[in-house]
């Protein structure tokens, strides 16, 4: 863990995710499938790693987290 700045996702980057969900490809990192959409996340842009926001709260526990480098992303999280 880093202590990288966070930022929430744009728009287009929660969309594509939440294609990915939909289309059953997103595990969090504690191995569980992901088969809701995100209504928002939080990116760290060094580590590549996203953080669900459930009811305006980020969930920071590593294994809720997923890792955005396994998506194929057509845009730039950086």
């Amino acid at each position: 863990m880093t202590k990288a700045g966070l930022n929430l996702a744009n728009v287009s980057i929660l969309a594509e995710i939440n294609q990915q969900v939909l289309a059953g490809n997103v595990t969090n990192q504690g191995g569980e499938i992901i088969s809701n959409n995100f209504s928002g996340l939080m990116l760290n842009p060094v580590e590549k790693i996203a953080y669900p926001v459930t009811k305006n709260i980020p969930q920071l526990l590593p294994e809720l987290s997923i890792s955005i480098q396994r998506l194929n992303l057509g845009n730039s999280v950086d």
